[in-house]
């Protein structure tokens, strides 16, 4: 009997299926090999060093304040990253490959020491502040340029019958700063209106922190140096009458915060301490040039201006003239 031989279909395709498999793997292989080659030659060219980024980071001050918030308007107005769009084309006229950040900090003091350590590259300093610096400090610091300025707010509340500073006397002024430096401005700004140390009591608390004390009548006043709107005091000014005690100086040029910036029916007379942007030491040599051209373009100025809500901007006058600060 013969026997019946039945091949099998899987035997009789085996060769061509070690031939398929041959042939998948053959492309497999070459779109690897061209894979890692293109993504090898993206790394080099993104490394290379004409598209490498450069970060700055600006100290400001408290999260709650105005530095903070201005701090964060100028790092997006200065900000160029790579493979945005030109300044002519409607994109960003910041510095070309840079990007801007900005630090929270208790404020000019702290942004001084953090200068000197290099753990920021900018920072907002008080102009009565960087006046008192020693020389060897600001031989490690660069001045930019006068930004904007502030305003000193001495405030209580309108039921009390503190009218003037020296009303103040033997009462209990919450400075609304955590900066030793910035609380002493503070004490000599007191000094000069009439009210010297030793004749009030002195509390340093947060700007917030600060005017929670007032509303509570923790504090029979309140004192702030920042550029207006203060955000604490406004929503304060809202729940309660404020008054806006009157401040003149013999160093700075008299200034106004506007009617009803905080309740108030008419203009408050006080005075503005200019802000000073300066830099650490090591930077780019072109690095101010470049800064200035930017905050200057007529795009980023119209960009700023919008967005700032209050105070007085410098002008380019302003921003130019370094040697009375030195």
């Amino acid at each position: 009997m013969n026997r019946k031989i039945i091949k099998s279909p899987l035997l009789k395709d085996l060769p061509n299926l070690f031939y398929n498999r041959s042939r998948i793997r053959k492309p497999i292989h070459i779109h690897f090999l061209l894979f890692f080659f293109i993504s090898n030659l993206l790394l080099l060219v993104l490394s290379s060093p004409t598209n490498a980024l450069s970060y700055v980071q600006l100290g400001t001050g408290p999260s709650e304040g105005n530095y903070f918030k201005i701090g964060g308007i100028l790092s997006s107005i200065l900000s160029k990253p790579s493979g945005t769009r030109s300044c002519e084309r409607g994109g960003n006229c910041g510095l070309s490959e840079t990007v801007f950040t900005t630090k929270s900090t208790r404020g000019s003091s702290e942004n001084v020491q953090l200068l000197m350590k290099r753990q920021v590259d900018l920072a907002f300093v008080q102009e009565d502040i960087y006046r008192n610096l020693s020389s060897e400090v600001k031989k490690k610091i660069h001045l930019c340029g006068a930004l904007f300025k502030d305003q000193p707010h001495l405030v209580t509340r309108e039921e009390d019958p503190y009218k003037a500073v020296n009303d103040l006397k033997h009462k209990k002024i919450a400075l609304g700063t955590t900066d030793p430096a910035v609380a002493e401005s503070m004490r000599r700004i007191l000094a000069q209106q009439g009210l010297k140390e030793g004749e009030f009591v002195s509390v340093m608390l947060t700007p917030g922190q600060a005017t929670d004390a007032l509303n509570s009548k923790q504090a029979d006043a309140v004192m702030i140096i920042s550029n207006y709107p203060i955000a604490s005091l406004r929503h304060l000014s809202r729940k309660r009458p404020l008054r806006i005690l009157e401040m003149k100086s013999e160093h700075y040029q008299s200034t106004f915060i506007p009617a009803h910036t905080y309740g108030q029916a008419t203009p408050c007379v006080t005075f503005g301490i200019p802000v000073l942007l300066i830099a650490r030491e090591g930077l780019e040599p072109d690095f101010d040039e470049n800064l200035t051209i930017s905050l200057w373009n007529p795009i980023n100025q119209r960009y700023l201006r919008e967005r700032w809500k209050g105070g007085e901007l410098s002008n380019k006058n302003e921003w130019n003239a370094k040697i009375q600060y030195k």
